[in-house]
């Protein structure tokens, strides 16, 4: 992602947020209030809340790639259909976000958790586009 020097304040409180948010995870804090439950659950349903949560607890592990449907539902013991309809669901939803960029031959996946760290995303996205 790109910065420009009108927007850095604001660029650098958001990755400041989330360096917080990564603490937590660390610390082993809950990362979900039941109302923030609850509005997932509104938003796709009771399942996908559960691998939203499961995301949650592995996504700071570099080994693991949440973007193999299969590896997920085996873990979860789930069928692959059932663990792609509902991250397709979450991505739709916009609860998670999963960029995957190949540069000079190395891969790298970002996960993006949260409605609010999505759309701030998207929205940073957009005006660095334009």
């Amino acid at each position: 992602m790109y910065y420009n020097k009108e927007n850095l304040a604001e660029d650098l409180s958001v990755f400041k947020k989330t360096l917080m948010d990564t603490k937590q995870v660390r610390n082993k804090k809950p990362m979900m209030t039941q109302a923030v439950k609850r509005d997932l659950v509104k938003d796709v349903n009771e399942v996908a809340l559960y691998l939203y949560e499961y995301y949650l607890t592995i996504a700071m592990s570099p080994i693991h790639d949440l973007l193999d449907d299969s590896k997920v539902a085996k873990v979860l013991g789930w069928t692959v259909r059932k663990t792609k309809e509902n991250r397709l669901k979450l991505e739709k939803a916009q609860w998670i976000k999963f960029i995957k960029k190949t540069n000079n031959g190395i891969t790298t996946l970002v996960f993006i958790l949260g409605k609010d760290k999505v759309t701030e995303h998207n929205r940073l996205s957009k005006r660095n586009k334009g």
